[in-house]
């Protein structure tokens, strides 16, 4: 019995590494947030400079209106995005800091395949214990 309780001990400590684990994704959940933010500003305002630049191309080609109502009536693109545009260094170092986060949250994946084999071993252990036991206090006549 004093094994089992010393693997049940173990197996204890070792779930400790799932809550460790949590955590860790859940900082690099956070971070990759930030950093697709950062992301999608840059594409808003790539695709807003895009956008600019056909609807001035198009109304260049286009100065006597006869290329149709649609072009007639767009409007000039926003030019600008709210929030600060992270240069591409910057997005680079935040995909590096979640790969790094994602890679120590994974250090604990062995969990799925620990966790099974010493709870197996605890159930046998005890059955074991148990079975001697019994075998103590059996009533014999």
């Amino acid at each position: 019995m004093l094994a089992a309780t010393l693997l049940l001990l173990g197996l204890c400590a070792s779930m400790m590494f799932t809550l460790v684990a949590a955590h860790r994704l859940a900082t690099a959940q956070d971070r990759l947030t930030g950093v697709l933010a950062g992301w999608d500003r840059r594409m808003a305002l790539t695709d807003a400079d895009g956008q600019d630049k056909l609807i001035r191309l198009v109304t260049a080609h286009c100065r006597a209106g006869d290329c149709g109502l649609t072009v007639a009536a767009a409007g000039p693109a926003p030019t600008s995005v709210a929030g600060a545009i992270p240069d591409e260094a910057t997005t680079a170092a935040g995909t590096r800091d979640v790969n790094d986060r994602l890679d120590a949250a994974a250090a604990s994946n062995q969990l799925p395949l620990v966790v099974p084999a010493v709870t197996l071993a605890i159930a046998v252990l005890a059955g074991w214990g148990l079975h001697a036991r019994l075998d103590e206090y059996r009533f014999r006549s």
